[in-house]
């Protein structure tokens, strides 16, 4: 063989070899990249050092406290390096999932957006419960989940297509349904009302005065640091701290807060007011949630006062791990009474505490 030809072959052989080379190198990036933006860390996304954590995002519990639904959403940790990090291009899918409070157990098929969209529980009403998806230059959409079937009733855009002469696509008002039927109250973009019926779907104009939803993705959603009967007041006893006051201050609390934040559960459902949102008692008691120290929000305690005496109960630091996400957001507790134990979720667990003696009896994991 001459060196020409060898010449050749070697050429040829090294395109050939490029080209596998950049295939597999492409395919590799690709699923990678893909498995990355969808939620699940291998491949490329280890191998850049960077990972990802889910995010709670909204959520409630059922009328009859049996369910816990609520939507959560991977976020981008902070890279362990040093100096500022900005990272872009990277989208995860939202997600749906409902809990037996029972048993833990996650019951139907979770659902999963497309990238890009948010989705948020915005009502539990029966059986039902109405979600709010917004999709990427579409606008928002509406579903309907029955609990007891386990499944939806109305997918998102289904509700769209039958109320094709209604437009909610850019509405993010939605309220309190204090009339006989049952349903989902919006202000559509005619600047109308409209509740939509759970069992037709159809969407008809109503009238009257509605308070507006707190929706289920806010902050402190069931906590105020205002009372509506002015039973209690505070005062800074011990340096900064809050201490709780009753009777002209003749009555102090036994133990002081860095923040007062009274649970007042009814706040969603009678009242969407923050100001008028009554205190919850369980039989001659009332709770307040409060930091345990003012530089961490992750840290909360949860504390059982007699609601005469003011005096503590009992008082448990409230379980969650560390967000090392870009915006880490924290104080989005939510609570249910049922009997005499106390639902408590947060951005990790679903907790039930014997509220006796202010035990956790049990502690569920919200995400894999």
């Amino acid at each position: 063989m001459n060196i020409r030809k060898k010449f050749y072959i070697i050429l040829i052989g090294g395109f050939a070899l490029t080209f596998a080379l950049t295939f597999f190198a492409r395919k590799f990036m690709s699923n990678s990249i893909s498995n990355f933006t969808s939620g699940k860390m291998d491949g490329i996304g280890s191998m850049m050092g960077v990972s990802n954590a889910p995010v709670f995002k909204s959520g409630i519990f059922s009328d009859n406290g049996n369910y816990f639904a609520y939507t959560y959403q991977p976020e981008v940790e902070k890279p362990d390096v040093d100096g500022n990090v900005t990272m872009r291009g990277f989208a995860y899918p939202a997600y749906f999932r409902v809990m037996e409070t029972a048993t833990g157990k996650i019951v139907g098929k979770p659902y999963e957006a497309d990238k890009h969209d948010q989705m948020y529980v915005v009502w539990t009403e029966d059986n039902w419960v109405w979600l709010m998806k917004s999709v990427s230059n579409k606008g928002n959409q509406i579903a309907l989940y029955d609990l007891k079937a386990q499944k939806f009733h109305f997918d998102f855009g289904e509700l769209e297509k039958l109320n094709a002469n209604v437009d909610w696509k850019s509405t993010y008002s939605f309220y309190i349904n204090n009339t006989q039927a049952k349903g989902l109250i919006l202000e559509a973009n005619d600047k109308r009302y409209y509740r939509i019926d759970p069992n037709s779907g159809k969407a008809e104009t109503v009238q009257g005065k509605f308070e507006r939803v707190n929706y289920n993705f806010a902050k402190n959603f069931q906590v105020s640091d205002r009372n509506s009967d002015r039973q209690y007041s505070k005062e800074q006893i011990n340096g900064s701290r809050q201490s709780i006051t009753a009777n002209n201050g003749k009555t102090v609390s036994q133990d002081d807060f860095i923040e007062v934040k009274y649970l007042t559960l009814t706040q969603n459902k009678k009242s969407a007011s923050y100001a008028d949102a009554p205190i919850t008692y369980f039989k001659n008691n009332f709770f307040v949630l409060s930091p345990l120290t003012s530089d961490k929000e992750k840290d909360m305690e949860l504390a059982m006062l007699d609601k005469t005496t003011l005096k503590t109960i009992w008082k448990i630091k409230l379980p969650q791990k560390e967000l090392k996400t870009f915006t880490p957001n924290y104080e989005m507790e939510r609570f249910f009474i049922k009997g005499d134990q106390l639902f408590v979720s947060n951005n990790d667990y679903l907790m039930t505490i014997n509220l006796e003696n202010g035990k956790i009896v049990k502690q569920e994991n919200l995400f894999d």
